[in-house]
């Protein structure tokens, strides 16, 4: 066996060992142990099963002490795995605010964008975390942006129904009347779920209640057919 296949095989053993005890590491919050292996970091970004890295994986955890070891010793902010999905995103995803405002101070990419063109305040958005999206609010994220379907945060959050979001991106300027790709706006969506609340709230904010989409469908028959005829007195 040649010298260059040995090293090869020796680096590929080291490498894999790293990435099992780092991965077991943060499962099991073992401090010490993380510690010991960041000393010689040299594989820090190493990818997991499902081209998961520690750092993905300890804020998966919504483990911040653990972040902060790994990311001090040189994880990489920007790594997109598979999933198209940056540290930043997944901790939007889950709501942890300290966890992402951590990561925006070190640098991760506010702005980043998996292949729907989703970037972490459409993330927070979609996922009712309030908290997180006016953090983002206050790094200059643009609070009209689109997704590949021209879903715009303040869409995505009427479409699941969170009030809380709703009322912030509204708060923070928002505008009340884009379309979607299905020509959905968002009081088009909310009404056609009997989300009175949220109809409320967009029509305080100056949405469009005369909108019609594509198929000739008004806000009020949309309502109707889910069986929302309530709605249509609010309209």
């Amino acid at each position: 066996m040649n010298k260059i296949l040995i090293l090869t095989l020796l680096l590929f053993s080291v490498t894999k060992s790293f990435s099992q005890d780092a991965f077991t590491a943060i499962e099991n919050k073992n401090y010490d142990q993380l510690s010991e292996l960041l000393k010689s970091p040299k594989n820090i970004n190493i990818r997991g099963k499902n081209d998961m890295t520690p750092l993905l994986k300890a804020v998966g955890q919504n483990d911040l002490k653990a972040v902060k070891m790994l990311v001090e010793a040189g994880a990489d902010l920007s790594f997109v795995p598979k999933s198209n999905w940056t540290p930043l995103m997944v901790a939007c995803q889950s709501g942890s605010t300290e966890m992402a405002a951590y990561l925006i101070e070190k640098g991760a990419d506010i702005n980043a964008k998996d292949e729907h063109n989703w970037n972490p305040i459409i993330i927070a958005s979609r996922n009712g975390q309030a908290t997180t999206v006016a953090l983002l609010l206050t790094k200059g994220v643009d609070v009209n942006c689109k997704a590949a379907d021209k879903s715009t945060p303040l869409l995505i959050a009427s479409y699941k129904g969170h009030y809380d979001v709703i009322k912030l991106l509204l708060e923070k300027g928002a505008d009340p009347n884009p379309v979607n790709r299905d020509s959905e706006t968002a009081l088009f969506l909310a009404a056609k779920q009997g989300l009175a609340e949220i109809v409320k709230l967009l029509l305080q904010h100056h949405a469009d209640k005369t909108f019609i989409n594509k198929d000739g469908v008004s806000i009020c028959d949309a309502a109707k057919s889910n069986g929302y005829k309530e709605i249509c007195d609010l309209l």
